[in-house]
């Protein structure tokens, strides 16, 4: 018996992540091998504890590099200015992709279960890069860098 919700709460996410599981479209999903052409491959699911990071000189040089940058955490909303630089990005890369910001976070759907979130990089007004993660209670997943 499957049960639609219109919102997955953050505990239930911070719950699946402890257990190994990742965000592909409006599912989860968890998988211990990958069969590839050249084989079989263990997965190696990546958690950070965010609070342990400890910057070095190398970071903080590209924080001063960066700083005219401007950096804003927002809800996502789907929007042709994400579209169109997530379609460069698409461009650019040469392994298998969505084909669009839509396919990839919304399978089509125009109904997201996720507390999705989005960090913005603009040099003036101009958007140069977009960071999608969901939001749990505790937790948070990184999506799609672009």
């Amino acid at each position: 018996m499957s049960v639609a919700l219109s919102r997955l709460p953050g505990d239930f996410l911070d719950y699946y992540l402890a257990q190994g599981y990742y965000r592909m479209g409006q599912n989860l999903f968890t998988c211990q091998f990958l069969p590839l052409e050249t084989g079989v491959y263990t997965t190696h699911w990546l958690r950070l504890a965010v609070a342990k990071v400890a910057y070095g000189p190398k970071q903080r040089q590209l924080f001063r590099l960066n700083e005219r940058f401007t950096v804003a955490s927002r809800s996502f909303r789907l929007t042709p200015e994400y579209e169109s630089l997530y379609a460069l990005y698409y461009q650019s890369i040469d392994f298998d992709a969505n084909p669009s910001l839509g396919d990839l976070l919304l399978d089509g759907s125009p109904h997201n279960v996720f507390d999705t979130h989005v960090l913005e990089v603009r040099d003036g007004e101009r958007l140069i890069a977009v960071g999608v993660f969901d939001h749990g209670t505790d937790t948070l997943a990184g999506i799609v860098n672009f």
